[in-house]
């Protein structure tokens, strides 16, 4: 961890500033305080390296917002990756729900109440690569004294929309051209309310065209 390379003054001044989750000391991103970091050289080689005060996104705490925001003011980002673990404690609430569709249905077995896999075509959106829960929680990850803290408050949910997993390695995913997948979810996005798409995952190099 970072901890043993934070001075006690240093560290002093995060918990005054600390929202109360246990890796916010490590988010030098939104508030950076000087702390030591750690950098990855080689597989087997590390370096520590301080940061500088201030270098950061001028981040506000998204409580401080939460009083400001209408009611029923809710906004969509729509997170196109490789899946999210929906039961995350630190995505609790957090997730989008497809309410038009799904509040009064008996059976959601095979809805997108709260998104769709477009590999598979079906609502399983288990998260076998680890990344699209990685950047859902860089957006809204609630402050409850566990994990990170998110950028975003309580009124943005996520959408997730899986488009690849650990399976994929070609342009043509289950029949599918792996560009026509990604379309689908970015339509799907559209038209179901997403305000905002996050595309910011990684994929095979053979998927990468010059056209």
């Amino acid at each position: 961890t970072l901890l043993p390379f934070i001075s006690s003054s240093l560290m002093a001044q995060v918990t005054n500033s600390h929202p109360g989750d246990l890796l916010f000391a490590k988010q030098w991103y939104l508030k950076n305080q000087g702390q030591v970091i750690t950098r990855n050289i080689s597989e087997l080689e590390r370096s520590y390296q301080k940061g500088i005060v201030g270098k950061d996104i001028n981040w506000v705490n998204p409580l401080e917002l939460e009083a400001k925001i209408p009611e029923n003011s809710e906004v969509i980002v729509a997170v196109i990756d490789s899946g999210l673990d929906i039961n995350h404690p630190d995505l609790k609430n957090r997730i989008w729900y497809n309410a038009k569709l799904c509040k009064d249905l008996t059976n959601t077995k095979n809805q997108p109440c709260n998104g769709w896999n477009f590999i598979n075509n079906t609502n399983d959106l288990k998260d076998d690569v680890g990344h699209g829960t990685h950047v859902a929680g860089l957006i809204a990850a609630n402050q409850n004294k566990i994990g990170i803290t998110g950028l975003a408050p309580k009124n943005v949910k996520i959408m997730p929309l899986k488009v690849i997993d650990a399976g994929v390695s070609g342009f043509v995913v289950n029949g599918k051209l792996f560009t026509d997948i990604v379309a689908e979810a970015m339509t799907f996005a559209i038209n179901n309310g997403a305000s905002v798409i996050n595309l910011s995952m990684g994929w095979p190099k053979v998927v990468d065209t010059f056209k």
